[in-house]
């Protein structure tokens, strides 16, 4: 269902955007662009934690509008998603709520797909206790990408 400010067009196409990584310490935050409207259908990233500081991480995502208006949120609290390595990869994916062991099996975090993120609104990851160190890489998003009016 599209945003209640904004009118789309029909035919999404499926968008893969590699994103920049995030200075050290600090979330990675993707922007839809403007003209656009886009809904999540998976994020892909690893982080790599300060030496010595796993255990302790949980993964967590935003979506919000440019206003800011939060549309969703997440943080997994269950052990089974705990960061336990020093670099561990995590999935965020509308596919299903996987588990993981947040080692080298990557925890997969469940976003729901019907949520559109209208145009200049956001979608942040970050972790629980991120520490100044910790950093994010290898990130990748997938949208259903609509043209917005």
């Amino acid at each position: 269902m599209p945003h209640a400010n904004i009118n789309i067009l029909p035919g999404p196409t499926i968008q893969v955007v590699p994103v920049t990584n995030p200075a050290a310490g600090q979330p990675i935050v993707y922007t839809v662009p403007a003209g656009h409207a886009q809904s999540v259908l998976g994020i892909t990233c690893t982080l790599t934690t300060s030496s010595g500081n796993t255990g302790n991480r949980y993964p967590q995502i935003t979506l919000e509008t440019s206003d800011p208006y939060s549309l969703f949120a997440n943080v997994v609290g269950d052990s089974g998603y705990l960061i336990r390595s020093q670099s561990a990869p995590f999935i965020f994916n509308s596919n299903g709520d996987l588990g993981g062991d947040g080692t080298a099996v990557p925890s997969n975090v469940q976003v729901p797909s019907e949520i559109v993120i209208p145009p200049g609104g956001t979608i942040t990851i970050t972790a629980t206790n991120l520490d100044v160190a910790d950093q994010f890489s290898a990130i990748v998003v997938e949208t259903l990408d609509y043209i917005a009016m």
